[in-house]
């Protein structure tokens, strides 16, 4: 297949992603499998072709929550890289390893935990003062091993919590440093900086949390409680550095600072609330984007699903799943349409429900065929 040719699917595959039907006759009659390789093959040609101008990087971030289209295609990329100009720089957990981890070509960086001189010099430029009192090195040192989210967020426990004080230009120790009481991990940090939230904030972070680590105010407005005002609530959590503002145009976005918050926050939710939360959220992505809801179609499955609409989560878990269909993402399809098959019954009366599970059956062997005759020709 020439170059043209494989430029015309990666418009059309894009087109899906954005949901702009552009060259859609070029995608009928091709299946899932073999429309992706095009689509790859393509995007590839792009890489490449850019690096025969000039170098090219692609930097990665967090790419431990990528998802699994993504990460194919990424390893196919990376075969290209020995022969041309392009590095792909990723940044991800311990715990994941890409999957072109194993190549000749591959060099892991671990990042190590500061040494004390780094962790002092963090120290003096957070707290903004020229010296630190030894027992607030040692108890700062201590605790954090070395971590700089955990330095930087046990820096705000202890000044928040009057712990340790500036005095003049130096940061010494409120009181007995035996008697400071000092969260063992970072998550109990976070957790105690939203217990001493006043009640507003806090119920507003906890929210917020709920609509995911990015959230739109019109979103947040929709589920909050009659009777709390949330711009000074919103204002209070930005100075305490939980979140900050994303965007002001087309319409106003906040985000958690750290994922860490926001999983946090969430957890420190009942079950039973967390449900109606995640419901409220749907109903009103539901209404406020009706006009592209297209868009969000993974939103509302995630959100119904872990709320208390049985039925809707399967509408939504479908039409999820159809779309991933449509864009070549089969593992992801798959997923959806598990998830809506294990609902059925749930959701659907008896009839309904046995011929959807048929269908949703048939969906999952399509699929897995697919896959199979792939991995053949492969």
């Amino acid at each position: 297949m020439d170059i043209t040719k494989r430029l015309e699917y990666v418009i059309a595959y894009l087109s899906n992603i954005i949901s702009i039907r552009v060259k859609d006759d070029l995608l009928r009659g091709v299946g899932p499998e073999e429309r992706r390789q095009h689509s790859f093959d393509g995007l590839k040609a792009m890489f490449v072709g850019e690096s025969l101008q000039k170098p090219v990087v692609v930097i990665l971030e967090d790419i431990h929550w990528i998802d699994r289209t993504s990460e194919q295609f990424l390893h196919y990329l990376s075969s290209s890289v020995p022969k041309n100009r392009i590095m792909i720089l990723s940044l991800h957990r311990p715990e994941y390893w890409p999957p072109w981890g194993k190549s000749s070509h591959h060099l892991r960086i671990p990042v190590e935990p500061l040494s004390p001189a780094e962790g002092e010099e963090m120290l003096q430029r957070a707290l903004g003062v020229e010296g630190v009192a030894q027992e607030v090195k040692e108890l700062v040192g201590s605790k954090s091993e070395g971590n700089p989210f955990f330095l930087e967020e046990l820096i705000r426990e202890l000044l928040e919590a009057r712990w340790i004080r500036v005095e003049g230009d130096v940061c010494r120790l409120v009181g007995q440093g035996a008697k400071v009481h000092v969260p063992s991990t970072v998550q109990d940090v976070i957790m105690a900086r939203i217990d001493r939230l006043d009640d507003a904030p806090k119920r507003t972070l906890q929210w917020a949390a709920v609509i995911g680590r990015e959230f739109a105010f019109a979103i947040l407005e929709r589920i909050a409680e009659p009777g709390y005002e949330l711009s000074p609530a919103l204002q209070a959590l930005q100075q305490s550095e939980l979140i900050t503002e994303k965007n002001l145009f087309p319409e106003l976005e906040y985000m958690f600072k750290n994922a860490l918050t926001q999983s946090v926050a969430y957890n420190s939710l009942l079950l039973g609330r967390l449900r109606e939360l995640h419901t409220q959220v749907a109903a009103a992505i539901e209404d406020l984007k009706r006009d592209n809801l297209e868009e969000h179609l993974e939103f509302l499955a995630y959100h119904y699903k872990n709320g208390d609409r049985t039925d809707k989560a399967f509408e939504f878990l479908v039409l999820a799943g159809d779309k991933a269909m449509e864009l070549s993402s089969t593992e992801v399809a798959k997923t959806y349409f598990t998830e809506a098959l294990a609902l059925a019954p749930d959701a659907l009366p008896p009839e309904a429900a046995r011929s959807r599970e048929q269908e949703l059956r048939a969906r999952l062997e399509e699929i897995g065929a697919s896959s199979r005759s792939h991995e053949i020709t492969d």
